[in-house]
This record gives structure tokens, C-alpha cells and sequence, in this order.
């Protein structure tokens, strides 16, 4: 545990440290040559030096606008204690929790094992940092108050990351775009622009034209949720393909044609629904009209409704 004195006077002892800017963006960067994910949570140095009569891993949490350390913490991580040697190593990252295990994803250096690498390129940087990890970091931890080290997702094609991404156990704050000789300014991919948000419904017609039913899981039982989006032509036909008998779907040309005396002698409200038909289908969340887009029939689960209400935040 740090006292206020300690903390001071580790303030004083650390080094000066000009962070790069960091730019929001909306479209991809051309001249980016890799790129790497960035996850949500706070901004933190880990300073592994000796401390006293210990080598430790201090964790110097930053504000939020990053123009200066709000607090000091020691955390335990499994490292060699030849990362604190004189001036120690200095990483850069998000804090991060999955679960209750805390991780810090380290996304710069600046001093590694005594050596001042601030004036480095981001390729000798990233050697630097897998070199650590190779030798001198284990990613375990022995309780819920240690930290886990680890590195972003890195790949040098913007389409294979954002494939990446898909399935993680954290969220995700942006996708970075970084250049390998300069380190001037890194873009920020804001993650919203780029994940898609997909759940399983039951789904059921209505008697109005367009309007279905949307149905999910609660505590094992099925509840009524939404009514689903239905946001243009394409869908409309493909929805009413599944669940209604309109002849105009399959051929524009019957729309020509006169209904035959059977179909006019009937005037049930139901008799183009089908509304004892359901479906187990996958849709896509469109976030503009906060509502679900069906998209195929599946044979999964239907999701639960926890799972719903955290990815439609």
C-alpha cells in the first residue's frame, strides 16, 4: 500500500513521457501499415523498478483527458525481476476486466529494462515488447488481484482484424491505425462503426402488413420483445416469403392477373398469413432505428434476453 508520500515521490521520480495523439477517424487511413485493438478502460503506465526492498509492477492510472497521473497502485504480475534492473521498463495500455481477472493491454514502451527507447520506431518498439513477453512476462496470474499482461489483436490488413474481432470475451474501444517508422499520431477506429450485433429470435406474423413479432428467452421462459425491423423492399419480400401467401412475391407479371373466385369469396382477415407459423431466426441490430432486422432461419438457440439488453446499449 502507498502512502501520499510515496506516491509524490514517485511522481517526482518518473520519467517525462509525451504521449502520441491520438485522432478519432470514421474512414480507413490509406497509408496505415498495421493495425491493432484498442479495448475499453482506463489509460495506465506499468512501471516495472524497484521499490524500496521489492521489485514491483507500479500501475499509474491516468485522467481521463491523459494530461496526468490520478493515482498509484502495486499490483502483482508474474515477471522477471530483471525488468525493474536501474531505470526499470515502462509500458503503456488499458486496464481492462474480464469478468473479475484484471488485464493490461500493453499498447507502447517507452523503457525497456533500463534502456531510454522513447525516440524508437513502432517496429523496433513492437520487437522490444515481444521480446519482453518471450523472456522476461508470464500471462497467469495466481488470484483475481493480480494482473495479467497480454498485447493487442496486430495484423497488417484491416479487413482480417476486423474479422478478429467478432468473438472476444471484452468490448472493444476502437480499432488503432499506426504506421511502422513514424510516431507522430495514431487514428482511431471507434469499434460501434464496425461490430455487427446479431441475436436469435423467434419471429411470428402479424395481420398488418410488414409488422412481425420478435420473441426471446427470459429466465426460460418466452416473452414478447419488439417488433421487428423491416427497413426496405428486399426484406419485405424475403419476410413475406416466410410467413404470407402473396403471388406477387415469385412473379411481378401476377400482379396483372384477376384473383380467382375462391380467393375473392374469402374475406378472413388471416387468409394472406400465416400466423401459426414461427421461425427461429437471426437478426442484425440496426442501431439508426434501435430495432432487429431478420436475416435467415436458423437452427440455434433462441438468445436470452440479458444478452438482448446488453448489446442493443
Amino acid at each position: 500500500m502507498l502512502n501520499y508520500r510515496d506516491k509524490q515521490y514517485l511522481l517526482n521520480q518518473f520519467p517525462n513521457i509525451e504521449l502520441c495523439r491520438e485522432k478519432l477517424f470514421h474512414n480507413k487511413v490509406p497509408n496505415s501499415n498495421f493495425y491493432l485493438t484498442i479495448p475499453k478502460g482506463r489509460k495506465h503506465f506499468a512501471w516495472f523498478r524497484r521499490w524500496k526492498k521489492w521489485n514491483v509492477c507500479l500501475f499509474l492510472r491516468l485522467s481521463n483527458n491523459k494530461r496526468h497521473i490520478e493515482d498509484i497502485k502495486i499490483y502483482n504480475v508474474c515477471f522477471d525481476n530483471r525488468l525493474c534492473y536501474k531505470y526499470g521498463t515502462i509500458f503503456y495500455g488499458t486496464m481492462f476486466n474480464i469478468k473479475s481477472q484484471r488485464f493490461f493491454n500493453v499498447e507502447n514502451i517507452y523503457y525497456s529494462l533500463s534502456k531510454d527507447i522513447r525516440s524508437f520506431t513502432q517496429k523496433n518498439k513492437w520487437d522490444e515488447i515481444s521480446n519482453i513477453f518471450n523472456k522476461y512476462i508470464k500471462q497467469k496470474s495466481h488470484s483475481k488481484n493480480d494482473v495479467i499482461f497480454g498485447v493487442p489483436i496486430i495484423d497488417t490488413s484491416h479487413d482480417n482484424i476486423r474479422k478478429k474481432i467478432k468473438n472476444l470475451q471484452y468490448e472493444l474501444y476502437c480499432i488503432q491505425h499506426r504506421l511502422f517508422k513514424k510516431e507522430l499520431s495514431f487514428f482511431n477506429e471507434k469499434i460501434e462503426n464496425l461490430v455487427v450485433r446479431e441475436a436469435n429470435f423467434f419471429v411470428k406474423a402479424t395481420l398488418r402488413p410488414d409488422i412481425y413479432e420478435l420473441l426471446l428467452m427470459n429466465d426460460g421462459c418466452i416473452e414478447k420483445h419488439n417488433f421487428a425491423c423491416i427497413p426496405d423492399y428486399k426484406t419485405s419480400v424475403f419476410m413475406n416469403s416466410l410467413f404470407r401467401k402473396i403471388k406477387e412475391n415469385d412473379n411481378l407479371d401476377l400482379l396483372e392477373e384477376s384473383d380467382d373466385e375462391e380467393e375473392f369469396e374469402d374475406i378472413s382477415p388471416d387468409k394472406y398469413v400465416n400466423l401459426s407459423t414461427t421461425h427461429i431466426m437471426k437478426c442484425v441490430y440496426n442501431k439508426k432505428y434501435k430495432l432487429w432486422k431478420p436475416i435467415k432461419i436458423v437452427n440455434e438457440n433462441i438468445t436470452d434476453k440479458k444478452i438482448i439488453k446488453k448489446l442493443e446499449i
